[in-house]
């Protein structure tokens, strides 16, 4: 796959550590940045949800994916885009003693002035393309359904906390 006349990596390595909390959660430190993650038991399991669980960290992996993704490719007309939202949904269902994933619902809201639709368009495509975790999750037995909407969006009607997933 082609992806753009850029210097980017050839390979990378990303790594994490976790850390039990002593209680129903724990924290990841990631290698590159050094943030911290805290992430819990959710109380119809057990555990206190005191921080986000480890479904809903992964649910944040995939949009984030999309979301930079998108904004790696529109990083020379970034200012076409007024509002990016990602609304992901999974469900999980216990069968044979073990929970799984059967599907997963992901619905992107990208707001931009209409002579802008099709480029943003465009280039939503191929960040749905390119995002290298979603491809990941089509090739396994989740039931994967992606759907978009591009929309004019005047930025008086943007408010910046949309952009957190």
């Amino acid at each position: 796959m082609i992806f753009l006349k850029l210097s980017i990596p050839e390979k990378a390595e990303i790594m994490t550590e976790i850390t039990w909390d002593g209680d129903t959660g724990g924290v990841a430190v990631t290698h590159g940045t050094r943030k911290r993650i805290e992430f819990d038991t959710p109380p119809m399991w057990g555990g206190k949800g005191r921080a986000p669980c480890p479904d809903e960290l992964f649910l944040a992996a995939l949009g984030g994916c999309i979301n930079n993704t998108f904004l790696f490719l529109a990083r020379d007309v970034r200012d076409i885009l007024k509002s990016i939202k990602i609304a992901l949904k999974s469900t999980l269902v216990f069968e044979e003693g073990v929970y799984k994933i059967k599907r997963i619902d992901i619905d992107v809201d990208v707001g931009t002035e209409s002579e802008y639709s099709s480029v943003v368009e465009t280039l939503l495509e191929k960040a749905l393309e390119y995002c290298h975790l979603t491809r990941h999750v089509k090739r396994s037995d989740i039931d994967l359904r992606i759907s978009y909407r591009i929309h004019p969006t005047p930025l008086s009607q943007v408010n910046p906390r949309e952009h957190i997933l």
